[in-house]
C-alpha cells in the first residue's frame, strides 16, 4: 500500500528535472558572458548597472533551481528510506523493546506513534483507532491527501457523541530511552501533537472494538449455586457459609440476588428448619423417663440435664405427643375388633 501510494504521488507530479537543468545551463552561460562584459573597463555605467542587475537575478534563479533539485533529491531519498524494510523493522523493534521495558513514559510515547484515538462510552464500549503508518511517524507528510481533514473524522465510531476536543499533552520524560537526542525530541514533538494524523485518508486507519466485561461480585457470580445448595441440603446460613468459604452476610447477599435474578427463593429460616438441632425434641424420651421416677422435681430435672425449665417442659410436651401418636394406632385396632365382634 505504501509503495503504490508513493508511486501514485510521483506519477501525478510532473518531473521538471530536465527543464530545470536546461534552464540552469542557459543561465550559467549567460552569467559567464555577463562576467566577461563586466571586465571591460570602458563599459558605460548604465550598461554596467543593467548587466549587474541581470547577473544578480540569474544567480538568484540558479540558487532556486539548485534548491529545488536538492529538495527533489531529498524527497526521492526519503521515499526510498520509507520503502526500506530494514528501516521499518528497526522502528517496530524499537516499539517492541520499549513495551518490554519498565519505562511507562517511553511506552506511552511510542504507542502515540501508532494509536490515533481511543473512544469509550458509559456502556463499556471501547474503540481503538490505530494508524497503519505508525512506524513512519516522521514521514507522514508523504501520505497527506487532504490537509483540511481533521483527525478522527473518517471514523464512524458509535462513541463519537462522547468525544471531546483533546488538549495538547506535555512532553514526556523518557529518560534516554532513545539514544539519539535529536530523534528523541522529534518523537516527543510528534507524540504530543493532537493533530499528528490529520490529513491522512481512512485507508490508513484500523478500528478495533471492545466491550469491557461486567465485573460481578462473588455473591452475584455464585448466587444460583448458593441458592441451590441451600435448598437441596436444607443448610443453615452458617453451614452454607462454611461450605463456600464465605461470611454469612455474603451468603445472604447471594441468596437475595438469586431471588431477584433467577426467581429462586432460598432465603429465610424455613429452608433450614428440618435440619435445625432441637434439644427438646431429641431428648424428649429421656426427659419423660427421668420425670416418671418417684420424688423427682422440675428443679432436679433442670440440674440433671443442665437445661432451663422451659426447655424441660417443651421436651415433656414432645414426649406426650409422641406417646399419643403411638397409642392412636392401638386404639384404632381395638375399635376395629369391637366392631367385628358386634357384627
Amino acid at each position: 500500500m505504501v509503495r503504490r501510494e508513493l508511486e501514485s504521488h510521483v506519477a501525478l507530479q510532473p518531473d521538471p528535472s530536465a527543464a530545470l537543468k536546461a534552464e540552469q545551463h542557459d543561465l550559467e552561460d549567460q552569467c559567464s558572458g555577463w562576467k566577461q562584459s563586466l571586465g571591460n573597463r570602458d563599459l558605460s555605467a548604465i550598461v554596467r548597472h543593467s548587466i549587474e542587475g541581470e547577473l544578480e537575478r540569474a544567480m538568484t534563479r540558479i540558487q532556486q533551481i539548485e534548491a529545488e533539485q536538492a529538495a527533489r533529491l531529498a524527497g526521492t531519498q526519503q521515499r526510498q528510506q520509507v520503502l526500506d524494510p530494514q528501516e521499518i523493522s528497526e522502528r517496530l523493534q524499537r516499539l517492541a523493546t520499549m513495551l518490554n521495558e519498565g519505562n511507562a513514559s517511553a511506552m506511552n510515547l511510542m504507542l502515540s506513534h501508532h494509536i490515533d484515538t481511543i473512544w469509550c462510552d458509559d456502556t463499556g464500549h471501547v474503540v481503538i483507532r490505530t494508524c497503519k503508518l505508525g512506524a513512519l511517524a516522521g514521514d507522514l507528510t508523504l501520505f497527506i491527501t487532504d490537509s483540511s481533514c481533521p483527525p478522527g473524522s473518517a471514523s464512524g465510531a458509535a462513541a463519537a457523541k462522547f468525544c471531546a476536543k483533546p488538549r495538547r499533552r506535555a512532553r514526556l520524560d523518557i529518560k534516554g530511552a532513545i539514544d539519539d537526542d535529536e530523534a528523541e525530541i522529534e518523537a516527543n514533538e510528534f507524540a504530543v501533537n493532537t493533530d499528528r494524523f490529520a490529513g491522512l485518508g481512512p485507508e490508513w486507519f484500523a478500528e478495533d472494538h471492545f466491550d469491557v466485561p461486567e465485573t460481578l461480585s462473588w455473591a452475584e457470580a455464585n448466587a444460583q449455586a448458593v441458592a441451590e445448595f441451600r435448598l437441596k441440603n436444607h443448610a443453615s446460613m452458617e453451614v452454607t457459609a462454611k461450605h463456600f468459604g464465605k461470611t454469612v452476610p455474603t451468603i445472604r447477599a447471594a441468596l437475595k440476588y438469586a431471588k431477584e435474578k433467577f426467581g429462586i427463593d432460598a432465603y429465610g429460616k424455613s429452608v433450614s428448619r428440618p435440619n435445625l438441632p432441637n434439644w427438646s425434641r431429641t431428648n424428649a424420651q429421656a426427659v419423660a423417663e427421668f420425670m416418671s421416677r418417684p420424688d423427682v422435681t422440675m428443679k432436679m430435672a433442670v440440674a440433671h440435664f443442665e437445661r432451663t425449665e422451659p426447655t424441660i417442659r417443651k421436651a415433656m410436651a414432645f414426649a406426650k405427643i409422641a406417646t399419643a401418636q403411638a397409642d392412636a394406632p392401638k386404639q384404632d385396632d381395638d375399635a376395629a375388633d369391637s366392631r367385628s365382634d358386634a357384627a
